[in-house]
């Protein structure tokens, strides 16, 4: 059966949004309505009176006072938690760009397979696998160790980093890291984005089958590729 993985890697980013987006709206909407009510103390006390005949009732609503009052207590310590972890993540964000761009710098231009593609590509010694850097002007690196592979072979692996920058997954990875970033202390969300990731190159696998490359062969050239690249790693 033909699994639709370009629109499951859709869905997952779909239900990371609206996981992060319903607690922290439903959050808000909770904090403006506290502000926003202030009830007089006479209604308050028929209001408390009459709920006070639903004991259960009464009883969940007094912890759950309880509890947002600790919350209110604790906010500050817990703003500056995760506020350091945002900077910390940031910092590690901002030293990883400088090391991509580094890269791509000093990666040389290979104007065959440029050419061959329809985008540039570039011959790096700093990688050890192929993959696309830059979200606006994405170009398509290829390690220096896997000059030896067969050119079909290559183009093959090529058409799969192309297919990334067709489903402009970069610019998408912005916001996915994003999320990634402000809500870090989330581990359902770091989760989803296993699930997201695996499904968005299995979406980019599908993508390179749909131009009538054979599975088989596919399946085939990425498995002497991984042997290739792990037997130069060796040497």
């Amino acid at each position: 059966m033909k699994r639709h993985y370009d629109r499951l890697s859709w869905l997952w980013l779909t239900a990371i949004a609206l996981t992060l987006f319903v607690p922290v709206s439903a959050l808000f909407f909770e904090i403006m309505a506290r502000q926003g009510s202030e009830m007089p103390v006479k209604v308050q006390s028929v209001v408390t009176a009459h709920i006070s005949i639903e004991g259960p009732i009464t009883l969940v609503a007094g912890q759950f006072d309880e509890l947002w009052m600790l919350l209110q207590d604790a906010l500050p310590f817990l703003i500056t938690i995760w506020g350091s972890g945002i900077v910390l993540l940031l910092v590690r964000l901002l030293l990883s760009n400088n090391v991509e761009k580094r890269i791509c710098r000093l990666a040389t231009e290979e104007p065959d397979l440029t050419i061959k593609i329809g985008h540039m590509v570039k011959i790096s010694d700093d990688i050890e696998s192929p993959m696309v850097l830059g979200a606006f002007e994405p170009i398509i690196l290829i390690p220096k160790k896997i000059d030896n592979i067969g050119r079909d072979e290559l183009l093959t692996i090529l058409q799969h980093e192309l297919a990334h920058i067709k489903r402009n997954a970069l610019l998408w990875g912005i916001f996915q890291h994003i999320l990634s970033i402000l809500f870090w202390w989330n581990p359902l969300l770091r989760a989803m984005n296993i699930e997201l990731n695996l499904h968005r190159e299995l979406a980019c696998d599908q993508m390179v089958l749909n131009q009538g490359v054979d599975p088989n062969c596919y399946s085939k050239i990425l498995l002497a590729f991984s042997q290739h690249i792990n037997t130069k790693q060796k040497h």
